[in-house]
């Protein structure tokens, strides 16, 4: 709830929706709470989605 489609994928660890997302132009904004796709990647282990994030640059 709140969240961003690329929120929910970087907090499953779904590398590829990731990719597909920021192709399309997607960004990382915050939630109400300050969470984000790379926050989430980064606190549920999904190296390869945190790795991609960080190369990207989404925001």
């Amino acid at each position: 709830k709140g969240g961003t489609a690329l929120l929910s994928a970087g907090w499953k660890g779904h590398s590829e929706v990731v990719k597909l997302l920021l192709g399309a132009g997607a960004r990382d904004i915050p939630t109400k709470f300050g969470n984000t796709a790379l926050s989430k990647a980064r606190a549920n282990n999904h190296n390869d989605v945190l790795q991609y994030l960080l190369q990207h640059k989404p925001n």
